[in-house]
């Protein structure tokens, strides 16, 4: 009775998260316009005009009023729930967990607020279908599938933002030659290197060119370009962007043309491509041993000795 109890406690701690988080969200998508970042440097600036009644007064009780009830009342109290989830959870895992969705793309949908949040929802979801899974099915198989499913609930989100990560440093790594190339192409042309890459942004698509977008964007807003280049490289996390990015801070720094920089980068980057190509055909004989050893082989014996077999069973029963 009391570990029933406990499961529906902590399935009704599960709901309220998950109605917690999609409240957090749409209270964030209201509160934020969906606006170009540029127009908030041109437009004017106006002063906030007060809310006055007929008799033209103004207080600021009647400007709370003005508010609408998820402003006044849930927004704060989602603001100190989620004040204490954050400090729940650790800070250090909170960080690694923010940077893998930065390195994944998707750092404005997964602040760490939302992602202590979403951790304790996934740990919560988890004990609760455990405790309900170890209830459910008896003996050993249950404790086996209520530790599965705890696991699932405590590291699942992790293992999410992680591929997620993963898999868009690929994605660049693999679209960084031919990016490099282009560039280098339209450098010797005779653009200069912001509309070399803002060409390239024009013509390409992909996780490398909104990446790349959004180094323009960082140098039009008067960010140096060795700082854009940082933030660039700390997104994108992959080690040749990272020898992408200190060659051409280096030629910068040397004077040295970047247009042969470009190109020897390209370069290097089509044979890193071809040698990681090569590597992984070397070890596709590896990976084929097991499937062969566990699939395979036993059939074809059987096949090949089973008649044999048979034949001396029934030879030396009979002979019996």
């Amino acid at each position: 009775m009391i570990l029933l109890f406990a499961s529906c406690a902590l399935m009704g701690i599960s709901v309220a998260m998950f109605v917690y988080l999609l409240l957090m969200r749409g209270i964030s998508q209201m509160a934020v316009a969906t606006t170009d970042p540029m127009d908030f440097a041109t437009a004017p600036v106006q002063a906030p005009k007060p809310i006055r009644d007929e008799s033209g007064s103004s207080n600021l009780h009647e400007v709370l009023l003005a508010r609408s009830r998820s402003e006044r009342v849930v927004k704060p109290w989602l603001e100190k729930v989620n004040t204490v989830l954050t400090g729940a959870t650790p800070q250090s895992r909170i960080v690694t967990l923010h940077e893998m969705a930065i390195t994944g793309g998707i750092s404005q949908t997964w602040t760490p607020q939302r992602i202590a949040t979403a951790r304790t929802i996934s740990l919560a979801s988890g004990l609760t279908f455990g405790l309900l899974a170890w209830r459910s099915v008896s003996g050993n198989k249950g404790i086996l599938l209520a530790a599965i499913v705890v696991g699932v609930g405590w590291r699942g989100f992790d293992v999410y933002l992680a591929n997620r990560a993963r898999d868009r440093q690929e994605a660049i790594q693999g679209e960084l030659p031919d990016i490099a190339d282009q560039i280098a192409i339209t450098v010797q042309a005779g653009l200069s290197f912001e509309q070399a890459i803002a060409r390239t942004v024009d013509s390409t698509t992909g996780p490398l060119s909104e990446e790349l977008g959004r180094f323009l964007h960082d140098v039009r807003l008067g960010m140096s370009r060795t700082h854009a280049f940082k933030g660039l490289q700390e997104r994108a996390d992959v080690p040749d962007m990272t020898n992408f990015v200190r060659a051409i801070a280096q030629a910068e720094k040397t004077g040295v043309s970047i247009a042969d920089v470009l190109q020897i980068q390209a370069d290097e980057l089509r044979t890193k491509r071809r040698q990681r190509a090569e590597e992984r055909a070397m070890k596709l004989p590896v990976l084929m041993l097991l499937p062969l050893v566990t699939c395979i082989l036993p059939p074809l014996l059987m096949v090949l000795l089973g008649p044999a077999v048979l034949q001396i069973m029934e030879n030396g029963m009979g002979g019996m």
